[in-house]
């Protein structure tokens, strides 16, 4: 027992000092930066529009941030306790053979290499910000973007039994777009979906346009009326519980009134209408220029 307790010492010490290091260097990055003295005293101020934009852009991300915090830290519980329970078998001499001790190392070596794929999420989904008052525009490939918005919202899917099904882009398929803005855009239109889909899937792909435009396109399973009664009020949501994941969103109003007033400064734009032969689905559809 004593040996076992030492051991566990140490391994609760190794996992704490690897959580406190993701927080440390996520924490900040929820906070709104300051201004720098190193900052041109002479730039132009950006039109009162973009400040909104702005605005809106920032709720959507700390929304993001905060509830995506609380689920990953969910999600850290599962793989940690498997390697303690599995370190204390084999501390206390319960395997029953030199192959089962085996066994339960490369269980214990998959649960520690799950838990560095969640904090390599909990560090991407940090490196999350408003981007600049002002989009800045430029080609942006889908297909690695595309990639990175499905590491940033499949645990949100996968904690409310959902499938999110987000199809690779071509390597060619590009929009002309601020990265940031668009990123922010995106995932709150995806974790919106995913909040009010009770079962099913949620799609995301793109698709040729015009020719000098291309769509990205998001189906989910909810009456278009709903979502047009919703943002025609455009109301905020429940004041967020951090202790209750589930009141950690914003009114679909407000989500859908922040990404069509963003994505008019990313000079595209975006619909609703109803999915291709399913009269109970949405289509929302951003139109985004090509380079």
């Amino acid at each position: 027992m004593a040996g076992w307790a030492s051991g566990q010492a140490v391994l609760l010490l190794t996992a704490g000092l690897g959580v406190g290091l993701v927080l440390q260097r996520l924490l900040p990055k929820l906070s709104v930066p300051e201004k720098t003295a190193t900052e041109s005293p002479t730039e132009p101020e950006p039109p009162k529009d973009a400040w909104q934009a702005a605005y809106e852009r920032l709720m959507l991300t700390e929304q993001f941030k905060r509830g995506f915090l609380a689920r990953t830290a969910h999600e850290l519980r599962s793989p940690i306790n498997s390697i303690i329970g599995l370190h204390q078998l084999i501390l206390e001499d319960l395997c029953e053979s030199p192959e089962e001790e085996r066994e339960f190392i490369g269980q214990a070596k998959d649960a520690a290499l799950k838990t560095l794929k969640l904090f390599d999420t909990l560090i991407a989904a940090s490196k999350l910000d408003v981007g600049r008052e002002v989009p800045r525009l430029e080609p942006v490939p889908l297909a690695p973007f595309f990639k990175e918005i499905y590491e940033l919202t499949h645990l949100q899917a996968a904690n409310r039994n959902l499938r999110l099904d987000i199809t690779g882009a071509d390597d060619e398929q590009r929009v002309l777009s601020d990265p940031k803005w668009l990123q922010v855009l995106l995932i709150g239109l995806i974790e919106d979906a995913i909040a009010h889909t009770k079962l099913g899937t949620v799609r995301l792909w793109a698709e040729p346009g015009d020719g000098q435009t291309v769509a990205i396109c998001l189906q989910e399973e909810r009456p278009l009326a709903e979502l047009e009664h919703d943002l025609s009020e455009i109301r905020y949501g429940t004041p967020a519980d951090i202790a209750n994941v589930e009141t950690l969103q914003l009114s679909t109003g407000l989500v859908l009134a922040a990404a069509k007033t963003n994505i008019a400064q990313l000079k595209g734009t975006l619909t609703l209408t109803v999915a291709p032969n399913q009269p109970e689905q949405v289509l929302i559809r951003c139109g985004l220029p090509t380079p």
